[in-house]
């Protein structure tokens, strides 16, 4: 159809085919067509930047369709299925005797069954020949309705138009130069009439002569398409005369065959003859039942009409680009990459972002949460937080880590409480020195031990001197009188480092390192331990194998899962208490944190508090 179409108009013409080698293979994929579901209409669409066109090409595809299904195929089709169902008939009457005279045969010889081809060559010789027979009868029935098919057309004008059509693009046979000549004629000229009509009105002397010559061009065509008929109707007899001669010499060869047969056993030569002709009619049948099966999906019944309702035409918007569409696209693509995105920079990102993430991710009680400092002016103010803001929310923070390590440990049993941290600056310091300034306000005598040989800080915190310290006393150049520093704060020792030894963790190592923790247990009820980070040194490791319990501090939005769990490991490795973790530099006001983000109420309650002075 498609075909016939852009030989009806010119298609190799039309800017809309320009650069395409395959025109009938662009208007399958661009032709739409839409069948109604509650009716019969079909609706044929073409999206094209020439409006002019699409319409032409429409209109012709609807044209070829229309003269090709109410015509020859249809008439031809059901010939030719009236002709195989009454050999069908014939053949299942035949089929009927032969399976009667074979099982008659049977019961009254006692015969069961028959070797198969395989036991016999002359039983399997016979079934060939009976199987080629059939074949060459069926085929034979085919050229037969063929060409009575081809005879009835040559009284139908409209069938041999479409037949002429059919059989120039097929094998069937070849449509001279000429032919081929005033098709492209006759197209020229319909497009020609086309643009003509669009200028000048039906009457005017230009449309009428050029409709004359037209008129003409189809007389000639006409005649050519009744040449093309004959031509296929002598083909026709051609293959019906073939077909009943390969006929008669199969018939012939078995004929020749059974008369070879019957020199054999008698009862089973003729039980071979019945069991074969039985063979050969239910062959027959099944292909005649196929072959009627093909041809009625072909062909319809009863009468098709089709009407055209309305002829194409350019509508007044254009169908493409489709803004509104587009413009939805866009914002749904660009919303599925943007949740996708955020979904793998999470999965990529392994920083602690909440209070939930240490006990489901490290598995550790969480002591609590430290909020970030603001206003810091100095070290002092930072790291004596309890002390010198004791009312700000880290100073209460600061207060229930105290109440939870109290908690954690029975009192008296536990007096060694080390400090440590994945990684440095996630200020493990800090903590240190705010909670020996809590558990000295609670009337417990603290020392804080500066055990960070490498990096040390809390002399800096209390401003007192660093040396002899601990250094100092391990080496024997000094006491614990002359080692201990006041810090200023009631009820609160230091013990700082002293100079930077060359070897420091052999010299955390050594016995005289757990003497001296011994004798300091005995004169204070809380020793507060700074430490190095464990993923950086050894030192930490060491000091978590000696002290009683272990803190490990940890920065929100900083420290990550695989550095904090790698730290946790080399703890327990050593035989390390770890007592819970510490997230310090919780943001304000980050509900993921929970409540230890959150002491406003603290303030409000200073204010009302200092009011009656006033």
């Amino acid at each position: 159809v498609l075909q016939a179409a852009l030989e009806r108009c010119g298609g190799a013409g039309l800017k809309i085919l320009q650069g395409r080698p395959n025109p009938v293979a662009y208007l399958k994929e661009a032709l739409k067509i839409e069948a109604g579901k509650k009716d019969d209409i079909i609706c044929v669409s073409l999206d094209s930047p020439y409006p002019s066109e699409a319409d032409l090409l429409v209109n012709n595809i609807v044209e070829a369709f229309v003269s090709s299904s109410p015509g020859g195929n249809r008439s031809t089709a059901r010939e030719i299925l009236k002709t195989l169902r009454s050999e069908k008939a014939r053949q299942a009457e035949e089929l009927t005797a032969n399976f009667q005279a074979m099982e008659e045969f049977k019961r009254a010889n006692g015969i069961i069954s028959l070797a198969d081809g395989k036991g016999s060559i002359m039983a399997q010789r016979l079934g060939e020949l009976s199987a080629a027979l059939t074949v060459a009868e069926v085929e034979a029935i085919l050229a037969k309705a063929e060409y009575d098919a081809a005879r009835a057309m040559m009284n139908d004008p409209g069938r041999m138009r479409y037949f002429a059509e059919q059989g120039s693009r097929s094998h069937l046979a070849q449509a001279g130069p000429d032919d081929a000549e005033l098709a492209a004629a006759i197209n020229q000229m319909q497009l020609q009439l086309v643009a003509l009509k669009r200028q000048r009105t039906e009457g005017h002397p230009a449309v009428q002569a050029l409709q004359a010559q037209l008129a003409r061009a189809r007389q000639r065509q006409a005649k050519a398409d009744k040449k093309f008929a004959e031509n296929h109707l002598a083909l026709c007899a051609q293959r019906l005369s073939a077909a009943q001669q390969k006929q008669g010499e199969i018939r012939a060869a078995l004929v020749d065959q059974q008369k070879q047969a019957e020199q054999m056993d008698a009862r089973l030569a003729r039980c071979a003859l019945l069991e074969a002709a039985f063979k050969r009619s239910l062959r027959m049948n099944e292909l005649l039942d196929s072959r009627i099966s093909e041809v009625a999906l072909a062909s319809d019944v009863g009468p098709m009409f089709i009407r055209v309702l309305e002829e194409a035409s350019s509508g007044d918007e254009p169908t493409r680009p489709n803004r509104p569409h587009a413009a939805a696209m866009a914002l749904g693509l660009g919303l599925i990459l943007g949740v996708m995105l955020a979904l793998l920079a999470a999965r990529l990102d392994h920083r602690i972002h909440s209070a939930a993430d240490v006990p489901a991710v490290l598995g550790l009680p969480l002591l609590g949460a430290v909020p970030t400092i603001r206003r810091r002016r100095s070290l002092q103010s930072g790291a004596q937080t309890v002390l010198m803001d004791p009312a700000s929310p880290a100073a209460e923070a600061y207060r229930d880590i105290r109440t939870a390590v109290c908690f954690g440990v029975r009192e008296g049993q536990v007096k060694t409480l080390l400090v440590t941290s994945a990684q440095a600056g996630d200020g493990k310091t800090t903590l240190v020195s705010n909670l020996g300034i809590a558990m000295a306000q609670a009337a417990q005598r603290t020392l804080i031990l500066d055990a960070d040989l490498r990096n040390p800080m809390q002399h800096e915190v209390f401003d007192v001197a660093c040396e002899p310290g601990l250094t100092g006393l391990l080496a024997g150049t000094a006491g614990l009188q002359d080692a201990i520093r006041f810090s200023g704060v009631e009820r609160l020792d230091v013990l700082p480092c002293g100079a930077a030894p060359d070897r420091p963790a052999e010299m955390l190592h050594s016995p005289a390192f757990r003497q001296m923790l011994a004798e300091l247990s005995g004169r204070y009820d809380r020793i507060v331990i700074d430490s190095p980070p464990v993923v950086s040194v050894t030192d930490s490791r060491i000091l978590g194998a000696i002290c009683e319990v272990t803190v490990l501090v940890l920065r929100a939005e900083k420290s990550t899962h695989p550095v904090a769990q790698q730290a946790i490991e080399d703890l327990l490795d050593v035989g390390a208490r770890l007592l819970g973790a510490v997230i310090n530099a919780v943001p304000r006001g980050n509900r993921r944190y929970g409540r230890y983000s959150q002491y406003g109420y603290r303030r409000s309650h200073r204010r009302k508090a200092s009011a009656p002075s006033e």
